[in-house]
Formats: structure tokens, sequence, C-alpha cells
């Protein structure tokens, strides 16, 4: 009976992949185990002895199909970064086609970024729901279908909502995904397959701005976002491959019931604190024979709806269980009236309950997370704004889009070098990380004072190269700082800090020139922002410094308090 096996969700049996042509309950409570529980039992060995195992959590492989999803990474950040980070090309020519301001037209990158960031809490909800393949590859086309209809239209502001924020948001629902099947898939490699995928950006970058160039010249912009709406469909395609991370248990140590034949009457109500036999003689069908006697029962309290897990021997009490007649009352009564929440209502509260506000009280975290949000105002720029500087100095739009290419494979050069260098013990993270951004924003400083394709490939190699030590420290930092248990909410509050000033930066550069007439203002400001986003970061080990010793102070008075109290005692 279906009721029965409800009550005895789990038993030592139920726990391995049953075959598909054993009973659908017992599979059905693998399943959820697996998903929702963690827990630790005793389980029979095969030298009768009792082991301690984890259930509940799959195992990474660290390798085999693992190399598979780093593979399906690896294309995601090709394609999504690489097409992004060459919107700059892009740029040009919508300026001129829509006769838009620098401005106006920035604001089309500067919604995809953004709100590529600030989707990503709630594609995190609906990946714990829904699971990483279904929500990618809506994400994928959602983006797809962002890219082909902006290519029926000469509205900038249609372009804002197609090819800025729908295909934002579908870029939001298809990156989160595939970073955390990385990060499942892999334990002891994770770092080193994560270190793979992220790579994809450099490549992406190097190969997609001649493509997009190339694009433009042949069909225009309209054809070329078509063409690139085709490209971004395909990462459906890669998304079908994060296949979910399963437990492989061996068959010839686990066992599994058939619970909907083996249902007992008298299990439906049963009196509280009163013996009951529920010994193996019992189940009347069993595919294997097992002598351990050790059996876990959940039993449901009737008004609480609250679980609690009871190990039984042969002969056990067990408490009141809660009746069937008590259940259909329950759902039918009780539960009528209750108004029903919205799904979006829903999601927004659990995309909500992602971050950690109280870590907005930690004053260190603070000065990180403000430092992050001003070297995102000018991270971007530089990808959208260059080929528009080069061009309008003489250089050829093959060149100016060759810059792009240079800064992208930069770039991943960067993350391997200066990453596997700042794992070094002896390296201190924080300066590394300042000193990088200090010599991003000196570079783009002096980015104006020449015109040569010489002096501007430099500019894109040092621009690149350590703009890339940006992507690949702040999250270790942030875990330096905070600890592994506070990493994941920091970094959701980061995060969309970053989209927020991706939102603002870019179009603050195009409305300078709009107010100049030349890039030469902006690439100042945007130099300065790095510059001063990294310096901000140095002030975190004063405030440290300062915290403990203000700490080891209360504590001494503390003491001398404790002990002056104690005399009078």
């Amino acid at each position: 009976m279906y009721f029965y096996s409800s009550i005895v969700l789990s038993t030592k049996w139920s726990l391995q992949i049953p075959e598909y042509s054993r009973s659908t309950t017992c599979k059905n409570n693998y399943i959820w185990s697996t998903i929702f529980k963690i827990r630790r039992i005793m389980v029979p060995t095969d030298d009768k002895t009792s082991k301690e195992v984890e259930i509940g959590i799959a195992r990474p492989l660290d390798g085999g199909y693992g190399w598979v999803i780093v593979f399906a990474a690896f294309m995601m950040h090709f394609t999504v970064f690489g097409i992004l980070n060459s919107s700059g090309i892009l740029f040009v020519e919508l300026s001129e086609e829509l006769q838009t301001g620098k401005a106006a037209t920035a604001w089309i990158s500067s919604i995809t970024f953004g709100t590529l960031m600030v989707s990503s809490p709630v594609s995190s909800v609906l990946s714990t729901r829904h699971g990483n393949r279904i929500v990618s590859i809506i994400g994928s086309l959602i983006a797809g279908i962002g890219f082909i209809s902006s290519g029926f239209t000469e509205n900038i502001y249609f372009l804002y909502v197609s090819l800025g924020l729908v295909s934002g948001i579908g870029f939001g629902l298809v990156y989160l995904p595939f970073v955390v099947s990385v990060g499942i898939y892999f334990e002891k490699k994770k770092s080193f397959a994560m270190g793979i995928s992220v790579c994809g950006t450099g490549v992406g970058t190097f190969i997609f701005a001649p493509i997009v160039e190339g694009l433009i010249n042949e069909y225009g912009w309209k054809g070329s976002t078509l063409i690139l709406g085709g490209i971004v469909l395909n990462l459906a395609v890669f998304a079908s491959l994060l296949r979910p991370l399963v437990n492989h248990f061996d068959n010839d140590k686990y066992i599994c019931i058939n619970t909907e034949e083996t249902s007992d009457p008298d299990l439906y109500s049963v009196p509280q604190n009163v013996a009951y036999d529920i010994s193996s003689n019992n189940f009347s069908e069993v595919s294997k024979d097992c002598d351990f006697d050790l059996l876990t029962v959940k039993i449901y309290d009737a008004k609480l709806f609250e679980e609690t897990e009871k190990f039984l021997a042969n002969k056990q009490t067990v408490p009141s269980v809660i009746c069937k007649s008590d259940l259909r009352s329950k759902e039918e009564g009780d539960f009528k009236n209750v108004p029903k929440e919205h799904t979006f209502t829903r999601i927004l509260k659990s995309a909500l309950s992602y971050y950690d506000f109280s870590l907005l009280k930690n004053f260190i975290f603070i000065i990180f997370l403000f430092s992050n949000f001003i070297i995102m105002l000018g991270m971007n720029a530089p990808y959208i704004y260059l080929p528009d500087r080069s061009q309008e100095k003489g250089v050829s739009k093959a060149d100016s889009a060759l810059f792009i290419s240079v800064i992208g494979i930069a770039n991943m050069a960067g993350r391997i070098v200066i990453g596997w260098f700042a794992d070094r013990k002896w390296v201190n993270r924080l300066l590394l990380y300042t000193t990088s951004m200090v010599i991003c924003g000196l570079v783009t400083i002096i980015n104006p004072l020449d015109d040569s394709v010489e002096y501007l490939m430099v500019y894109s190699a040092l621009f690149g190269c350590f703009s890339g030590v940006f992507v690949c420290l702040y999250a270790i930092i942030l875990i330096d700082l905070l600890g592994l248990e506070k990493f994941s909410n920091a970094l959701g509050i980061v995060i969309m800090v970053q989209g927020i000033a991706s939102f603002i930066g870019p179009p603050a550069a195009g409305w300078l020139y709009s107010k100049t007439g030349n890039y030469n203002t902006s690439f100042y400001a945007i130099g300065a922002v790095l510059i001063f986003g990294g310096l901000l970061v140095s002030l975190i080990p004063v405030a440290r410094k300062y915290f403990i010793k203000q700490t080891l102070k209360l504590d001494t008075e503390c003491e001398v308090i404790d002990k002056h109290t104690g005399d009078n005692f």
C-alpha cells in the first residue's frame, strides 16, 4: 500500500539505485532521499561488520563524465562571453546606423552585462528546484530569441529590451548552472577543472572578435544578430550534457523491497507506545536475503507534520502514527482555504533569501564590496569603446577587432599564470589584487597618449592580462576574508553589486564622450576608477589590525572588571 511505503520511507534496502523493473515506490523513495536527505547510517558490508557511510550526496567523480561537463562549461564561456566581449565591434555599427549617441548605444551592452549578473541568484533558485539542465536549456532559448528578434528592428529602445534585457536574462539562466555543474562533478580537481572551463572566455573573445567583424561586413548588424542568435541557440545542445550526478551503489550489498505489496493494514493506525513487530516476516516480497536487522523508519506527526527518524530492531515501540482518515481530513479541511502564493512571489522570496544581508554589518566586507563596485564601473568599458576609439584615430576595422582578440587571449593567460602564482603560500593575494588593478588603471590612463596600432596592441595585452587577475582572485579573496561558511552568500551580494555597476559604468563613459567630443576623458575616468578600486582593498589589512586591537583592548577591560568584581565578593 502507498501509505505504508510513505511511513517506511527509507531502509537500508531502498538506498541503492533499483533496476527499473522493480517497484516504482522503492525507486521514487531512493530518488527523493538522494536529493533531499543527508544522513549517516550503519550499513552491512561483505564481512558482516557495520560500516558508516554517507547517504544523500552523490560523490564527485573527479573525472569520467565530469570532463564532458568541463567541455560543456568551456563552450558556454566561449559562446556567452566571447559574444559579449565583442560587443564593442557591434557597438560601432549600431551607433552609426541608428544615429544614436555613444551613451545611448552603450546602454545595450550595459543592460546585458548587468542583467546577466543580477539574475544569477534567480537562476540559482530555479536550478535548485528544476535542475541545471532544464534551466540552462530554457536560458539558451531565451537568449537566442533576444538576439534573433533584434534583427527585425531599428528602434534603440526595442534593442534595450531584446538585445539587452531578454538576452541578459537568458545568459544569466545559462551561466550559473554550468559553473555549478563543474563544482558538483569535481572535488580534488575542482580548481583545475574550473580553470579549464573559464578559459573559454579568453578563447571566445579571441575568436569571436574577427568573426563578428566579418559578419558585420558581410551581412550588416541585422544579419549579424540573426546569425549570433543561431549560435546562442546551440547552447541548448551543451546544456543537454549537464546530466545530474547520481549515487552509484553496489547491487551486491543492497536490496530493494516492493513496498506496494508488503503493507500491513494495522499500520494505518498504531496506538501510542505499543510494541509492534516489524520483523522481516511482515515483508512478503524481498528481492534478496539480508540478516542485518537495522531499519530506518520515518514517523510523521499528525498535527505538526514533523518527521523523526527511528532505528528499529525486530521488536520496538513505535510512536503514534497518523491515521489514513486523519490525513484525508487534514487535506480536505484545514488546508482548503489557504490562499495560494503566486509563483513569481515565491521565486522572488527565494531569490532574496539567497542573500545574507547581515554581512553588510561586516566593515571589512563593506570595503571589499565597495571596491568591487568601483572596479566594475570601468572594467567592461574598454571592451565597448576601444574599437570605436581606435577607428576614430584612423585604425582599420580589422585591426580594431584584433585589439579585442588580444585582450581575450591575454585575459586567459593572466587567469592561468597569475592564478597559479596566487596559490603559492608566500604570495599576498590582496597585494597582488591591488597591484593588478593599479596597473590596469595606469595603462588605461596613458592609453590616449599614442594612437599607433603597436601601442594599442600593447595596451590590449596588458589590460587583458591584469584584468584577468580580478576575475581570478576576487572570489578567492572573499574566502580568505570571510571563510567558506559565508562565501556563498557573500558572493551573491558581490555579483549583484557588480551587476549594478555594469549598468552604470559604460553609459557614463559614453556620456563623457558626448560632452567632450573625444574618448580621452572617458579613458582617464576609467583608469582612475580602476586605480581607486584597487587601492581601496589595501585598507582591509589596516581595518583588520584596528579591529583586532579593539577586540584585545575590550577583552583586557573585561578581565579587569571581572577581577575587580571578584575582589569585592
